[in-house]
């Protein structure tokens, strides 16, 4: 059928694919050029975050990186094998100092055994607050072929960021999808801090006081709707006024009150399981490829123990008792496992540990002990695949 198209449609055809072909080619190079260049950053880079809620007090360092982490050596040295962290603020270590945050005890407890005779083992913190899969591919291509990682950890949050997967495949523009996926580069080289705070420090080194962030904010939330504080315990109420409540958490329920229980309704995790395969599609072929990866399911307060039900509830969230023997260890295991990544599932463990130590009630992210219990179990994982190898 070509051979009869006029030889001038012809050559328009061929003009347009030869421009795709090269708009495409300059996009890879590019990203190439960029990521090994830190153009991209996971969070702003040179900043210090101080955090005070009545459960916890913690400062974080960003470095020049963009990361909450000690400044990871370029190239890596030759006696050193190095683990790349992604995940949310559960990798991150919310709410706790680096050293405590369950990356960073792993990598401790692993030198302390000597799983892989003669090397170190390095694991660098890349986690991002607020982030989801998507954002997770975005920082392992900023930072992958910088750091040269051995293997990669991914930290996923469950019914958080399963939630947030559902939304996003059901919100999200196909066609804006698309070209992001085409030109992955070009379609966002204006945005060059892929997550963490939207709060921007002003000058490198600058120590930002968030919980008077989070006071300003609170009070405008507020003043824009009278009627908030009255649907909040008085705890927690009084805590978000006065910013030691993570503002964030007040808006989620405002907006989304079903967000804690979307997952118990089986079409939505339907949604999940089938967005969470195509992210992690997405993660092999645009990052990680041949390199191991250890998906770890970090589980939230509410899906492991009744008692904090009623701290979600006091936040304006919608509850469910069915929430802590919901099972999604089969499901998600077998999406892991089809993608070719070892999973690892935290689930059972604080389940079984019946850990009301292990979370900030309100705040519902892992104290030192919700980390250790991390850590312990993921350095098992991690010593059976090194003694396999």
């Amino acid at each position: 059928m070509m051979k009869h198209l006029p030889k001038q449609v012809l050559i328009v055809i061929g003009s347009a694919v030869i421009g795709v072909v090269l708009v495409i080619g300059i996009d890879r190079v590019l990203g190439f050029f960029l990521n090994r260049t830190g153009y991209f950053t996971a969070m702003q880079p040179n900043i210090v975050e101080r955090y005070t809620t009545r459960e916890f007090t913690f400062t974080a360092t960003i470095s020049a990186q963009g990361i909450r982490n000690e400044p990871v050596a370029i190239p890596k040295p030759k006696n050193t094998f190095r683990i790349l962290a992604l995940g949310d603020s559960f990798t991150y270590g919310w709410g706790v100092d680096l050293s405590e945050a369950w990356p960073k005890l792993v990598e401790a407890e692993l030198n302390t055994t000597h799983v892989i005779p003669g090397k170190t083992i390095e694991v660098v913190d890349a986690g991002v607050p607020g982030a989801d899969p998507s954002i997770d591919r975005k920082v392992c291509q900023a930072y992958f072929s910088r750091f040269n990682p051995d293997l990669v950890m991914l930290g996923f949050s469950s019914l958080d960021d399963a939630y947030q997967l559902a939304v996003r495949t059901l919100t999200e523009n196909k066609v804006a999808a698309w070209l992001t996926q085409l030109l992955p580069t070009l379609s966002r080289i204006n945005i060059r801090q892929l997550g963490g705070n939207s709060y921007k420090g002003e000058y490198p080194g600058e120590i930002i006081d968030m919980s008077m962030l989070w006071k300003r904010e609170a009070q405008e939330d507020l003043a824009m709707g009278p009627d908030l504080a009255g649907r909040l315990d008085p705890r927690a109420r009084d805590a978000f006024a006065a910013g030691q409540l993570n503002p964030g958490l007040i808006e989620t329920a405002l907006e989304e009150p079903n967000y804690a229980i979307a997952m118990l309704d089986p079409r939505n995790l339907d949604l999940t399981l089938a967005a969470t395969s195509l992210r992690l599609q997405r993660l092999r072929n645009q990052c990680t490829h041949n390199t191991p990866v250890v998906f770890v399911m970090l589980p939230i307060s509410t899906l492991v123990n009744k008692a904090f039900l009623a701290y979600r509830q006091g936040e304006g969230f919608a509850v469910d008792s069915r929430l802590p023997t919901l099972d999604l260890d089969t499901p998600f295991s077998q999406v892991v496992k089809k993608n070719g990544f070892t999973y690892v599932s935290l689930i059972s463990t604080f389940r079984n540990h019946i850990c009301t130590d292990c979370f900030y009630p309100w705040d519902y992210h892992y104290t030192r002990l919700g980390h250790q219990l991390v850590a312990q179990a993921v350095s098992k994982e991690l010593d059976k695949i090194f003694t396999k190898q």
